[in-house]
Formats: structure tokens, sequence, C-alpha cells
């Protein structure tokens, strides 16, 4: 797995080439991310970028005693999520029984780096006891089979005002007529993906919906190549299929005529269930962003200074001279990740994107310039200092 995590390193990596704007403006070009706000702001509410599923056969006889060992996996992952090792955990349970498995455990990351992170035994232990781990180590495959894993990309995606938490899913998985593959996965990305972030923006039913290409399986032999999914609340009743038919002609009335879907892909619908999840508090994205909330100053030795106004993916960034007259100001979507144990932020500007590598400690922000990344004439020691100053 390690090695084939690697080579996926190498194929997914990107090129990104520097431009220093003078002064303390430097920032990363970036030809994937459109200059329109309303994309920019989906890629900073991007929800992952890898997922991992494993697909788990109950032995017979174990399934109560297969979800109590799933409750204390539980555990473990909340600690590895709150260290930033991962973004999200949980259980599901297919409806359709006629599968290999009985239910599938999701993981999902920001990068393969963390993906292929080891786990640090001896920190786990540590955090919830030796023998407690211990237990749960020696029981757990007398409970269960691994019969399975799929590591699947995140393509394209719906961008959603909040942090959402389905209790269902509707999954098409997708097999691609031959041949037709890269027309099947440009017309989803292209229309499919407009139609149902009208569909979501209305739809109390659909939270989200996603198009995933699959990187590496294992276990049974799979024929499909992505899955697109539907994120619900069940709870909650769907539009009418006029209504969805009305918004489909009005985002989409360049479809082409002549095409049919069922003619470039087949599909394998499956709905599952949640079992229960991990506490999406533990995140420690959650909590970065809990932490950089607010208004943070920072003054330059000419007495000029800068204030960023943070809110959940949003950075207001002003300039002020040293008389306290406003020069600039500049409102960009924001994201964090956390890489490695290290802390990155993003202001995803028009056609450039700022990183940086930052950190909070006793009320003050750390932002570390570009030099630490060989990228600009900056000393790689250089920082900017904010202050809370409210």
């Amino acid at each position: 797995m390690k090695k084939i995590l690697s080579l996926l390193a190498i194929c997914s990596s990107a090129c990104v080439s520097v431009s220093q704007q003078g002064g303390n403006d430097q920032s990363i070009n970036s030809d994937v991310i459109p200059s329109g706000i309303d994309t920019r702001l989906k890629e900073a509410k991007k929800p992952f970028t890898y997922l991992r599923a494993d697909k788990m056969k109950v032995l017979d006889g174990m399934e109560k005693d297969y979800l109590e060992m799933e409750k204390q996996w539980k555990e473990i992952h909340e600690k590895l999520m709150s260290e930033g090792k991962r973004l999200s955990w949980s259980v599901w349970k297919p409806k359709d029984n006629n599968l290999e498995y009985d239910y599938v455990t999701v993981q999902t990351f920001d990068s393969l780096d963390s993906m292929d992170a080891p786990f640090d035994w001896k920190e786990i232990g540590q955090s919830i006891g030796a023998d407690k781990l211990e237990s749960i180590l020696n029981k757990t495959p007398k409970t269960r089979e691994n019969v399975g894993s799929e590591i699947w990309k995140l393509e394209e995606w719906t961008a959603s005002t909040e942090n959402i938490l389905p209790d269902s899913l509707g999954i098409g998985f997708m097999t691609p007529t031959k041949g037709k593959d890269s027309k099947y996965a440009e017309l989803e990305k292209k229309y499919f993906s407009k139609f149902w972030q009208e569909v979501a923006d209305v739809d109390e039913n659909i939270l989200g919906w996603q198009f995933a290409r699959l990187l590496f399986s294992n276990g049974k032999k799979v024929d499909y190549k992505y899955y697109t999914l539907h994120a619900k609340d069940s709870s909650k009743k769907s539009i009418s299929q006029k209504k969805r038919n009305e918004i489909w002609q009005k985002v989409n009335s360049d479809f082409p005529s002549d095409v049919k879907m069922n003619e470039l892909r087949q599909m394998r619908g499956v709905e599952y269930e949640l079992v229960f999840r991990a506490d999406p508090s533990a995140s420690a994205i959650n909590q970065e962003w809990k932490k950089l909330q607010g208004s943070w100053k920072h003054t330059f030795e000419d007495g000029s200074y800068r204030i960023k106004r943070i809110s959940p993916y949003k950075e207001v960034l002003e300039i002020y001279s040293k008389d306290g007259v406003k020069k600039n100001q500049y409102e960009s979507p924001m994201k964090i990740e956390i890489k490695n144990g290290l802390k990155y932020f993003y202001s995803i500007h028009p056609n450039s994107t700022w990183r940086s590598i930052y950190n909070i400690k006793d009320g003050k922000w750390y932002e570390q310039l570009r030099g630490i990344f060989g990228e600009t004439n900056a000393n790689p020691n250089d920082f900017l200092i904010y202050e809370k100053i409210d």
C-alpha cells in the first residue's frame, strides 16, 4: 500500500510557478483555480481530496461485537483527527444485501501524505490506555474481515454554506463505456456539477453531491472507475421531479441534445445509512478555525500595518499607512490544511493563491513568508507576526 501511495503522490503532484509582486505581496500562481469568486469559494470549501473506503464482512454471529469494536476505533480516529492526520471517519451500512460486504468504513484526507502516515501506536496507547488498545487490536480481526479497500480522488463537488452531516448516501458506481471515459467525466464536471449545486441550494434532502475517480482497489475486482454521491438528510422531503427538471433547463440549456448518458456509462446504485461517525468537532481543522476567527494586526518597522479579519473560509486583508489611512482591502476565500504536523493556510486570489505555514501561540499568529520554500528572495526565517485585536 505504501509503495502504491508513493506512486500516486508522484502522479498527482501539480506544478506551480512563483511570482513576486513586490513588498510583502508574494503568491503562487495556479492555473487550476479560475478567477470567479464562486469557484474560488468552492475550492476553499473542498471537503477532502482523497477518500479511503474499507469493506468489512462481519464474521458469523459477530455483528454486535463488530459494532462494539468500531465504537472503540471511533475514539482512536477522533484522536487522529485532532492531530490533523485525517479529516473524518465514519461507518456506513449498505441497504443492498447482495454485496460482498456488510459495512464500509470511510476516512477522508487532504493529502496522500496524511493517508500514508503510520500510526504512532505508543502515543495512541498513552491516550486511550495501553491495555484498551491491546484489546482492540486483538479482538478486531475476530469480528470481521476486510474484503477490499479503495482509494478515491475527489474530482468535483458542490459547495455548502456549512459542514454537512448526512445520515444517508446514494452512490452510483459508474463504469464508462469503452472509449467514452473522458467524455463521460467531462459531462459530469461541466453539466451535472452545476445542476446538483442548484439542487442542493434549494432541496433540504440533498445536502451535497460529489464526483470521484477510483485510484486503487484490492480484494474482489471491480469494473467501475467513478462514483457520484448524493449526501442526504433522510428526515427532509425532497423537491419534486418537476422542479428538478426546471433547474436542469435553467442551468444546462446548452447540454448536447444528442448525448445519452446510458450510452456513456453503466451505473450500479447503492444506498447507505449512517451507523456512526467520529465527532466532527474533534477535527484539528475545525479547532484551527476557532483559533483564527477574529481580527489580527501586524505592524511593520515603518509604522504601517495590516489587519486580517478572519471568518470560516474567508479572509479580509486591510492595508494601512503609518498614519492609519486605509490604502487597500482584499477579500479572498481561505482554506486550511495540516500536512505532516505543519499548518498551512491558503488565500485564494483571482489569479494566484497565497500559501503560508502558520501557527497560533500565546495570542499571536505567526505567518512564515515564502523564503522557507526557497521560492523568493525572502529569508527562510522571515515572519509576519499578528496580534489579536478583538
